[in-house]
């Protein structure tokens, strides 16, 4: 257990009641802190967990905001009484860390702002108190009177409103002239992770070069999105619209994320036996949008259920967007090329839409503390994305060949075999180490944010399918997913499979250079 470290505590009674999105007049963010961790100790807790969410949103798109009501069920699986529950809400510290960190941004956000208004118990009218910690993203609520018992439990309402960012990005909106877009993902209210008797609170996402810190419990959601009807609503599962509102109800899912255009549509096939929701932008080279991607999803299902196992859910959503990210059942995917006309150079959309697709498997069924050991998903989804995926002669090859892409099987090889190189020889070949079980923010000597996960992860296991037969390593590879599906998997828990396989002297020092034994993590 770390040491408990809290820089810049202030303390905010929550006593107002929402009344729709406003700006201003909200806590104002102490500077952000840099430690890596914070626990406060339950004792003697396995766990606090929320399992259920209910999210009431409303999106003002004349004023670009969100009205949030949020709903989530805390149950009490301690011998104790828990007196003190953690809540996340990163769009409290995310605007004045965009005003510093994107001076082209600042501008059009220099207003812009949010609140959580009031935090109580359902068929309670007490205001509970509201400790803000880090740059207010993290929330301590002081149950006192109210502590849940053993066994027991309550529901926790949080009213919230927040500007949205005009930003480009996961949390943002993306303008054009056909209309708006509204991305909104890591901002709606929850639960910190609460295990073996600690909370889990890691810095908000957007600190130390990016990253995430979501929740990785397991929960259901239902969810109702009041949006005018012109706007079409894409997330997992099966959005269900009733005149101007929209809901969607989810079991099992790690987070929520949704994205919201007026000029969106949806293309809807199957795969594997899964039912795909495409949802495409009405701008730039819409069929060949259309076309790459469902190829590249087709391809990267087939790819992953053949080497992994079957996929755990019945739906997968997928969006146009400007950048790619991964959340439960949905993703966004980087279609900028083909929304500004194409043709889609370097075959971006195919190879983002490999990594995205392959999150269904480790990130969203394989859970794991993406701050911490963040090289569990995104590692392992970018060695198979990129050097197995992509480097078989898949269709894909040939529908981006069709819309103009000059991009090769063989120019991806020997792109991938010239930077390993350069990565090796300049990187790794003078450290020590290079372990990969460390927090997001301590990154090796020469590198930066993302190397551990991106960059050295599917090198590492490069290393390790060379040293052990290649069958051995798929087979490794699908008892990972096998075993750990639908649960949370750790460092030590992969190790213990991989030396399952191949316990060789070189695989132990392989895994001495990439792991560090000092770190486990709850």
């Amino acid at each position: 257990m770390r040491n408990e470290c809290v820089a810049g505590l202030f303390t905010l009674v929550v006593v107002m009641v929402l009344s729709g999105c406003r700006a201003g007049n909200y806590p104002e963010p102490v500077p952000p802190v840099t430690v890596n961790r914070t626990y406060e100790k339950v004792d003697p807790s396995p766990a606090v967990v929320a399992d259920f969410y209910d999210l009431r949103l409303k999106i003002d798109t004349e004023k670009d905001c969100l009205a949030e009501t949020v709903s989530m069920d805390i149950q009490n699986n301690t011998d104790s009484l828990v007196d003190t529950v953690y809540l996340r809400y990163n769009p409290m510290g995310y605007f004045d860390y965009l005003r510093e960190a994107n001076p082209e941004a600042a501008g059009v956000n220099r207003d812009k702002g949010a609140e959580i208004t009031s935090i109580r118990f359902e068929g309670e009218d007490k205001e509970l108190t509201a400790e803000y910690l880090l740059d207010g993203t993290s929330v301590k609520i002081g149950l006192a009177d109210d502590a849940i018992e053993p066994g027991e439990k309550r529901t926790l309402i949080v009213d919230a409103w927040t500007d949205i960012p005009d930003v480009e990005d996961r949390f943002g909106m993306l303008r054009r002239d056909e209309g708006k877009l509204y991305a909104l993902a890591l901002c709606f209210p929850y639960i910190d992770c609460s295990c073996d008797g600690m909370w889990q609170i890691d810095p908000p996402l957007y600190l130390g070069g990016g990253g995430e810190n979501r929740n990785p419990d397991l929960k259901d959601y239902h969810v109702e999105i009041d949006v005018p009807e012109q706007f079409e609503v894409a997330c997992a599962g099966v959005p269900v619209r009733k005149g101007g509102t929209v809901s969607v109800d989810l079991e099992n899912i790690r987070d929520f994320a949704v994205v919201v255009s007026d000029f969106m549509d949806v293309d809807t096939f199957d795969t594997q036996g899964i039912t795909i929701r495409n949802y495409y932008l009405r701008t730039g080279d819409i069929e060949a949008y259309k076309e790459i991607s469902r190829q590249a999803i087709i391809d990267s299902f087939e790819f992953y259920t053949g080497l992994l196992g079957n996929y755990q859910r019945k739906e997968y959503s997928m969006a146009q967007y400007v950048d790619g990210m991964e959340y439960s059942g949905f993703a966004v995917v980087d279609g900028r090329n083909l929304m500004n006309g194409g043709p889609d150079n370097g075959n971006k959309l195919m190879r983002n839409t490999a990594h995205e697709a392959g999150h269904s498997w480790f990130y969203d069924a394989v859970g794991n503390n993406e701050y911490n050991e963040g090289w569990i998903d995104e590692g392992i989804i970018s060695y198979l994305a990129s050097y197995e995926l992509v480097l078989n002669d898949i269709e894909s090859y040939k529908t981006e060949k069709k819309y103009g892409s000059d991009w090769t099987l063989k120019d991806q090889t020997n792109a991938l075999k010239k930077s390993n190189a350069l990565i090796e020889e300049n990187q790794l070949k003078p450290l020590d180490h290079c372990y990969l079980n460390t927090p997001w923010h301590e990154y090796p000597e020469n590198s930066g944010p993302g190397s551990k996960e991106y960059i050295y992860a599917p090198i590492f296991l490069c290393h390790a399918k060379e040293i052990m037969a290649e069958e051995a390593f798929y087979s490794f590879l699908k008892e990972v997913y096998q075993t750990y599906a639908m649960k949370i998997v750790h460092s030590e828990d992969i190790l213990e499979i991989l030396r399952k396989y191949d316990n060789s002297s070189k695989m132990n020092e392989l895994i001495a250079f990439y792991f560090s034994g000092s770190h486990t993590f709850p």
